[in-house]
């Protein structure tokens, strides 16, 4: 019985582990989000990152994505105009949740290249 309990456990405390091999940094970026909605339609929106990562980052959308789909996302300056120094990169949507008025997106960087120019701590 006691076995059982400590199997469970370990379970448990896997599943609850954080898997990312870098650390989430809660930075509001703004980006321009490029894809195709959950009815096949072409969308483009301005939005702002809740947090991110060295691969990846979360936001806010107002239209829904397929998980598994690829957006293009783009930093842009502070006016809403593209940055200078980038050019979009490919993200694979890897899971939507609803949130208000919209969906709270979770993406993985299909690129080998760091969107946001800046180095992350390591996770410990």
């Amino acid at each position: 019985m006691s076995e059982t309990v400590a199997f469970w456990q370990e379970v448990s405390q896997q599943a609850n582990r954080d898997r990312r091999t870098a650390k989430r940094v809660p930075l509001a970026f703004p980006i321009n989000v490029c894809g195709m909605d959950e009815t096949g339609h072409f969308f483009s929106e301005h939005t702002t990152t809740h947090d991110i990562s060295e691969q990846g980052c979360r936001f806010h959308l107002r239209k829904r994505p397929h998980e598994g789909e690829a957006l293009a996302i783009r930093l842009m300056a502070r006016d809403e105009l593209p940055h200078p120094s980038n050019r979009a990169l490919l993200f694979e949507v890897r899971w939507v949740l609803p949130e208000g008025d919209g969906w709270l997106v979770g993406t993985y960087c299909l690129q080998p290249r760091n969107l946001w120019n800046m180095t992350f701590p390591e996770i410990q």
